[in-house]
């Protein structure tokens, strides 16, 4: 996914910036659907990165504001993956 991408995707395709609480549910969906792709289980995902099982299962949900620190480990690891 492109940089361009990824933003029209958060933004959802307007030139508008969503709420907060959609902009974390859209993120958290991104996320979800990047793990479920490569096969990796949230255990598998935390055990490499170190975040917690409860706040990654709350980034995926939008349920958790995601810290930039955790967004940078997860896409570093997907990346990899």
């Amino acid at each position: 996914m492109t940089n361009q991408d990824f933003y029209t995707t958060l933004t959802i395709g307007t030139d508008l910036i969503p709420s907060e609480d959609i902009y974390y549910k859209k993120l958290g969906a991104i996320l979800y659907e990047m793990r479920i792709k490569q096969g990796l289980t949230i255990t598998q995902v935390c055990y490499a990165t170190g975040i917690k099982t409860d706040d990654l299962y709350g980034y995926e949900n939008g349920a958790q504001k995601i810290p930039v620190y955790d967004l940078l480990l997860l896409l570093s690891f997907m990346e990899q993956e």
